[in-house]
């Protein structure tokens, strides 16, 4: 009994494959679906002056030197992700994003779940 429940376990066991955002080189990178063109956000997102309050604050996971943002979902569900105001797509739980041709510098990331809960993030060098 037990190695029958054990081979159900692991033929219904979905493995997914995660995308390493220090080795992939697209111009957006982790997103389930994407909402904007990345050419386009890259020319009009700048770095924030300023941070909303109560802004949680979190390091930009990029390379030092690199120009990107790079961004890891904290929570068990997947959200809406904005950065700087701007709508750019829905990322999964727990699950890495990298956006190139971002500058350096602090940016407002807001992720809006599905059930109306809203957290902001201050990314910082």
């Amino acid at each position: 009994m037990l190695l029958c429940l054990a081979g159900l376990a692991l033929a219904t066991h979905v493995s997914t494959f995660d995308i390493d955002p220090l080795y992939t080189r697209g111009a957006f990178s982790g997103f389930e679906s994407l909402l904007v063109e990345p050419a386009t956000l890259q020319s009009q997102v700048r770095p924030a002056t300023s941070a909303p309050a109560g802004a949680e604050p979190v390091k930009n996971g990029a390379a030092a030197g690199e120009k990107a943002v790079v961004f890891t979902n904290p929570a068990n569900n997947g959200a809406e992700f904005s950065i700087n105001g701007t709508k750019v797509g829905w990322i999964g739980p727990y699950a890495t994003v990298r956006m190139d041709g971002l500058a350096r510098g602090a940016y407002t990331v807001r992720l809006s779940f599905t059930n109306g809960y809203v957290r902001t993030f201050q990314i910082v060098d």
